[in-house]
Formats: structure tokens, C-alpha cells, sequence
């Protein structure tokens, strides 16, 4: 219960602050390492959330851990090295003008950094599927059970509202790293950013209640 407290509001305001950051700090000689080192921290917030909700689902299972932990490292892990490979690679950004906010390298981005959102796509997916495959153990197909398990309910809810953010937002920027001009490269970067933060609190925010509404029963028992 303390670990909920605390990671929604760090991961609440320490949102806020990249996206004031990246908004405001548009000549910053180093915008660029900042956004993606802050993104890839945030994203990586986001899917240790996830993470918890299906592990919580799958009843806190250890097993399940010897999977979770090494598929989440081994995310993080390769975001930051296609990272360091790209962005950290490029010495020299270039300021467009006023009405263009943004530093942009003087060529196109390295065709190698389209591939930096697809761990946390393959994540997602991964956990979508396994909630997908959890709820639908649980619930059956009868509909009066559907009735009598609302945090089953309630799980399969924020997991599916989850995904379709996830592919919302990652395909199109694939898209855009891939084919569109530099100038375009940063559409998605700050929508994402704040879509991620709104869904990682918000399922906090649930998992936190039902904890509560859990505690409250058995003081009361």
C-alpha cells in the first residue's frame, strides 16, 4: 500500500515537470537526451504498473514474477540502449525558428530509433493478452457472474481502455519516425507522455481502492 501511495505522485508531478521541461526549454542544448531519457523513465513507470495490475490478478503469483521482473528489465534495457545508440549519438540540433518548438538533428532521425516504442508494445500487448485470458477464466460466459465480480470487472476495464491508448499512441509515432519530416518527429512525444501518466494514475487510483474496500471488509469481519 505504501509503494501505491508514493509512485502516484512521483509519477504524477515528475510528468508534469518533463512536460513543463519540454515544452519551455526549447533552445536546451540537450532537449533531446532529456526527452528521451525521461520518456523511457515514465514509460517504464508506467508498465512496472502493469505489471502489478496482472500480477495482482493472478493472485500475487511468484512464479509469475520469474517472468514479469526479466520481461520488464529486459524493456527497459533495450529502450535505453536503442537510446544511447541513437539520440546520444548526435552532437549537433539545430533550433528551426520561433514558431517551430523543438530541436531537430540536421539530418533525418536514425532509422534505428523507429524501433525504440516497440518493447513497450510488445509489453502491453503481453499483458493485455494475459488479462484478457484471466478475466475471461474468471468470468465465463455467464453474464450473472459478471455482476458478482466487479474488481475482475473493474481490472478488465482499465486493461482494455489501456491497450487501446497503447495503440493509439505507439503506431502512429512508429509511423511518424519512420516517414515523416524531423519537424514531426516530436508530434506524439508530449500527447503520449501525458496519456501514459492519466492511465498509470488512474489504475493506480483503482487498485488502491480496492485495497481499501478489501481492508475495510476484514476490519469489519
Amino acid at each position: 500500500m505504501l509503494a501505491l501511495h508514493t509512485d502516484h505522485p512521483q509519477n504524477r508531478y515528475f510528468a508534469l515537470i518533463i512536460t513543463c521541461v519540454n515544452s519551455s526549454a526549447a533552445r536546451f542544448t540537450y532537449r533531446p537526451q532529456l526527452e528521451a531519457i525521461s520518456s523511457t523513465l515514465i514509460v517504464a513507470t508506467i508498465d512496472c504498473i502493469l505489471l502489478l495490475r496482472v500480477w495482482i490478478l493472478f493472485g500475487k503469483s511468484r512464479r509469475l514474477l520469474y517472468f514479469m521482473v526479466p520481461l520488464i528489465s529486459v524493456e527497459i534495457g533495450v529502450m535505453f540502449f536503442i537510446v544511447e545508440a541513437t539520440i546520444m549519438s548526435e552532437d549537433k540540433y539545430l533550433h528551426v525558428g520561433p514558431f517551430i518548438t523543438g530541436c531537430y538533428p540536421p539530418q533525418t532521425l536514425p532509422k534505428d530509433f523507429t524501433l525504440y516504442p516497440i518493447p513497450s508494445l510488445v509489453v502491453a500487448s503481453t499483458m493485455f493478452a494475459m488479462t484478457i485470458y484471466n478475466c475471461k477464466m474468471r468470468l465465463g460466459h455467464s453474464f450473472h457472474l459478471r455482476n458478482t465480480m466487479p474488481i475482475v470487472n473493474l481490472f478488465l476495464r482499465d486493461g482494455i481502455f489501456w491497450f487501446m491508448a497503447v495503440v493509439a499512441v505507439i503506431p502512429p509515432q512508429i509511423l511518424i519516425w519512420a516517414v515523416a519530416r524531423p519537424t514531426l518527429s516530436e508530434l506524439l512525444i508530449i500527447p503520449s507522455i501525458a496519456v501514459y501518466s492519466i492511465i498509470g494514475a488512474r489504475v493506480i487510483l483503482n487498485i488502491m481502492e480496492i485495497m481499501n474496500v478489501h481492508h475495510e471488509l476484514v476490519i469489519v469481519a
